[in-house]
């Protein structure tokens, strides 16, 4: 009996486990977005400037 009572807490403590993983999984798909957003705007940012530049240094080398 006793042997048995070790094996179900331990099993419990494993399945206690596996729900904590479980919940993190899910939660991390909306960790990773908000961690990109900051990103997508900087990269959008940095394509605007790119872009006004290129236009800027063909204007310019046109003018020359």
């Amino acid at each position: 009996m006793n042997e048995q009572l070790r094996l179900l807490v331990s099993l419990q403590e494993i399945d206690s486990t596996i729900l904590s993983i479980a919940e993190e999984i899910e939660i991390l798909p909306n960790k990773l977005n908000k961690a990109k957003a900051p990103l997508k705007e900087i990269q959008t940012s940095f394509d605007s400037d790119k872009a006004e530049y290129e236009k800027l240094d063909k204007k310019k080398e046109s003018a020359i």
